[in-house]
């Protein structure tokens, strides 16, 4: 009777955090073959393709031989990962979207989480929701941009801040 009771629970317990494990692995592998296909398309294709000079740009579906800049390639990742029916989605946000880019609509854990990345940014923000078999996490992080990115944000006439530092 009751002493079989937390045997019962703690194998049930065991049974689920391997499910969540084999979840978790299998959304890993899936977003490592969405990387790899988006890199293979859409970065070395586009080399082997231009004749010439490479370039990197927001808009590099309209330059023929040009590559994306990073935070294109992180945009695009993050569509392609979260078009899938998955457990994982992933948005490359900013308050400060580039002229030209359709501005996110951030709801109001994006925005605390960019607020406290300006005050700190080291840490990441992890929030957990839901009832105990139906849990959601959300995590953000920050992106701290080194010298060629901020030269590049600082330069471009699409940059809606142009005064970064690294």
């Amino acid at each position: 009777g009751l002493i079989g009771l937390p045997v019962a629970a703690w194998l049930d317990l065991r049974d689920l955090s391997e499910r969540m494990l084999r979840t978790q692995a299998s959304e890993i592998s899936r977003i490592i073959d969405d990387m790899r296909g988006f890199y293979g398309s859409d970065v070395v294709g586009r080399v082997l393709k231009a004749d010439g000079a490479v370039t990197a740009t927001h808009n590099y579906r309209d330059v023929p031989g040009a590559i994306p800049i990073p935070a294109t390639l992180s945009i695009e990742l993050g569509k392609r990962i979260s078009a899938h029916d998955g457990s994982v989605k992933y948005r490359f946000i900013s308050d400060l979207p580039f002229k030209g880019r359709e501005p996110h609509q951030l709801d109001t854990f994006e925005r605390n989480a960019i607020s406290a990345f300006r005050a700190n940014p080291s840490e990441p923000i992890i929030e957990a929701s839901g009832s105990l078999f139906d849990r959601h996490v959300r995590a953000a992080a920050p992106v701290v941009m080194g010298q060629v990115c901020v030269n590049c944000h600082n330069s471009h006439p699409d940059s809606p801040k142009t005064d970064w530092k690294v």
